[in-house]
């Protein structure tokens, strides 16, 4: 089919969506959400605030919030939730020395003293999961990616102005 206002087609079958997670149904056109609703199987929500430097409250809105959006876009439109988070979640669990795994159980007080930031992510988590098992929805819709570090982009080099490995060159 054609191309939908507010959709950009980067590959055969991959779209683009530029939403607002904060908002219900994303902030999204009554047309994008139609045909997502007919035509996608898999919603990837990459949105969040990524900063090691700010506090819970300022990493909620996008974090916790959109976490939470992005759950109630897809069961109504029964479509796959992939929602990327991040290895900050196994806060001090990083420093036991142990294997580490998708299946390692985590707990709020692993991240206690760690950034905003991975204690948001770690808490959208955990109500994902659980509003799933709550839903009785099937596990294989929730999909939970904990994505590492990244750097600059290697193609424009362009980097988080924010973010504390930033800031703290610039402070030396």
């Amino acid at each position: 089919g054609g191309e939908i206002r507010g959709m950009v087609r980067i590959f055969p079958s991959i779209f683009v969506v530029s939403g607002d997670v904060t908002l219900l149904n994303l902030g999204l056109a009554v047309g994008v959400r139609t045909y997502i609703g007919r035509h996608v199987r898999s919603l990837i929500n990459c949105a969040s605030v990524v900063s090691l430097v700010q506090s819970y409250q300022q990493c909620y809105r996008a974090n916790v919030r959109g976490a939470q959006h992005a759950a109630l876009f897809c069961a109504e439109h029964d479509v796959r939730l992939v929602h990327c988070s991040t290895l900050s979640v196994f806060g001090r669990l990083q420093q036991s020395g142990n294997c580490l795994s998708e299946r390692t159980p985590i707990k709020v007080d692993d991240v206690r003293g760690s950034s905003g930031y991975a204690q948001t992510k770690l808490v959208a988590e955990l109500l994902l999961r659980q509003a799933w098992v709550a839903a009785g929805l099937p596990e294989r819709s929730l999909v939970i990616a904990r994505l590492g570090l990244v750097g600059v982009s290697r193609k424009t080099r362009a980097r988080n102005e924010r973010d504390w490995p930033t800031l703290l060159f610039q402070a030396l």
